[in-house]
């Protein structure tokens, strides 16, 4: 568009300072941090390898994995104590 086509412009600061830290700064969204909730949830998983613990959901709430631990109990149970056990793994313990 050329100057005489278009309304003209006006620009306007206005500063907001946060209120929840002492330097009063905001953040600029969450684009730092996309993979943070994977990464937890598969440290989680790794965690809880073991018991055979999957993580499915985000957030990883201490609930949602105190619910995967005892649903994989429950799994381990119905299976029976060797289930985990392939003929691989069996040789190697």
């Amino acid at each position: 568009m050329h100057g005489r086509n278009h309304p003209p412009e006006i620009a306007d600061k206005q500063e907001v300072t946060a209120t929840t830290n002492p330097l009063g700064l905001r953040g600029l969204g969450e684009c730092g941090n996309p993979g943070l909730s994977g990464a937890i949830a598969n440290a989680v998983c790794d965690a809880f390898r073991d018991l055979g613990v999957g993580i499915t959901a985000l957030p990883v709430t201490p609930r949602r994995v105190w619910e995967a631990i005892q649903q994989a109990r429950r799994h381990a149970a119905e299976k029976g104590p060797f289930a985990s056990l392939t003929p691989s793994t069996a040789r190697s313990r």
